[in-house]
């Protein structure tokens, strides 16, 4: 969506809003559940139209290009991936098993109140996805330029707007549970106590899973992919199921349907138990639950921060970022190209994007040693420009003139890898070079 976050947040609010309001149309309308099924197809067919409507602008493409990638990469791209596979899969298998459950222990009327409660949990965990998103993007970054004190700060963040957002949620779903249920539901009955019981779990679960989800994207983010595959089949799946056999042993239809509050305590238990047991720690620190590999701190002086708000800086800039590769004895070669391609994409950001910029326009550079490697990244508040793609059309594509476009080619030639992300209203470009050691 060309980094488009209003229309992807727009699209989802069209397809809550409307699965609920449709639902209510199929209860008042006795369509049952496959009038309920009906209005979550509907909802996504508008979602995706929505979506669509994206490419009505000239400016806006699909362009299909030949895959040149080698299997083993492809594999590697699946498996980082296989958090939205695994979630698609426990939403899947999990309906099997739970709806037996509750027509067992309670029937059509307890079904129908899970239905409500299936339906209202889109809603209420919308916060939690936003969470989610934000923090594979933010983290995302941050990793990619070696920033633990960033990954610490953005954690505290992402948990402050948790408690807070989830909480108000949780206190006004369960406050409001009876009117809303009365939605569904006009008569007074055990129909309507088990769907009032119903978004009452719904509730209370809406702060838990405000830390849960944020959790699986970090594990993904911070490349801890085994922890976050786990976590993401526990949470979807395996606790919801094992939280609904035991608590419909004891409880009845009314156990199952607080399921989904067990299994997202569950599982912030289990992320607390494993690294109790990792550190031997009664309590684990923040350090020891942002997991980041063992080198991952860097020192002081293996970092600068540099700020750039004109032309006359980037020349400036340009020799710090020679003289910083000096002194940690890194290849010439290396600071040169570092150096280029600085300059290259910061004169570029200052003579198109910051003309365009709404606020005051500037550049936040940061550059990092590594052992392995140089990392530059380089952070603007210009209107959205993705560097990474543009290179790669550009490379792929061709021109008749050899001078056309020669800025991109040696950013794509010099640099060994180049990663674009827009995040909070930023550009991001992470450019790394190997690096040797005289």
């Amino acid at each position: 969506m060309d980094s488009g976050r209003k229309r992807v947040m727009t699209s989802a609010l069209l397809y809550s809003g409307f699965n609920v309001l449709l639902d209510l149309a199929a209860v008042v309308l006795h369509m049952g559940m496959f009038g309920i099924g009906l209005a979550t197809a509907v909802g996504q067919y508008l979602q995706i139209g929505y979506l669509l409507l994206h490419f009505r602008g000239k400016d806006r493409m699909l362009r299909f290009v030949a895959l040149k990638t080698s299997l083993k990469e492809m594999l590697s791209v699946l498996y980082n991936g296989t958090e939205k596979a695994l979630r698609r899969l426990g939403n899947v298998l999990r309906p099997v098993l739970v709806n037996k459950l509750i027509i067992f222990y309670g029937g059509a009327l307890a079904m129908t109140a899970m239905s409500v409660q299936s339906s209202l949990q889109d809603f209420s965990q919308f916060f939690a996805v936003g969470l989610a998103d934000a923090a594979a993007l933010l983290v995302g970054v941050l990793f990619g330029e070696m920033n633990d004190e960033g990954i610490r700060e953005a954690g505290k963040c992402i948990h402050r707007n948790c408690a807070i957002f989830c909480g108000a949620i949780c206190l006004l779903s369960f406050l409001l549970a009876r009117p809303v249920a009365k939605l569904y539901v006009s008569e007074e009955g055990e129909l309507l106590n088990m769907t009032v019981f119903a978004v009452r779990m719904i509730a209370l679960q809406a702060p838990l899973n405000g830390f849960v989800r944020p959790r699986i994207t970090y594990l993904q983010a911070v490349g801890r992919t085994r922890n976050m595959q786990l976590m993401t089949a526990v949470t979807s799946l395996i606790y919801v199921v094992l939280s609904a056999y035991v608590l419909g042993a004891v409880f009845g239809a009314y156990g199952v349907l607080a399921s989904v509050l067990l299994s997202d305590f569950l599982s912030l238990a289990t992320v607390w138990l494993y690294y109790a047991i990792k550190t031997r720690k009664l309590i684990p620190t923040a350090e020891d639950y942002m997991a980041l590999p063992e080198n991952f701190h860097r020192s002081p002086g293996d970092v600068i921060l540099l700020d750039v708000r004109d032309e006359e800086d980037v020349s400036l800039v340009a020799q710090q970022i020679q003289l910083f590769c000096k002194g940690h004895k890194i290849d010439r070669q290396i600071g040169f190209k570092a150096a280029v391609c600085f300059e290259e994409l910061a004169v570029n950001t200052i003579r198109h994007g910051f003309p365009a910029c709404k606020k005051n326009p500037g550049i936040d550079l940061r550059v990092v040693y590594n052992p392995d490697e140089l990392i530059v990244r380089m952070q603007d508040n210009c209107p959205s420009f993705n560097v990474e793609r543009q290179i790669a059309l550009t490379l792929s594509q061709g021109a008749d003139d050899p001078d056309e476009h020669l800025g991109l080619k040696v950013l794509g030639g010099m640099a060994s890898d180049i990663k674009y992300v827009h995040s909070l209203e930023t550009n991001n470009v992470i450019l790394r070079f190997r690096s040797k050691t005289n």
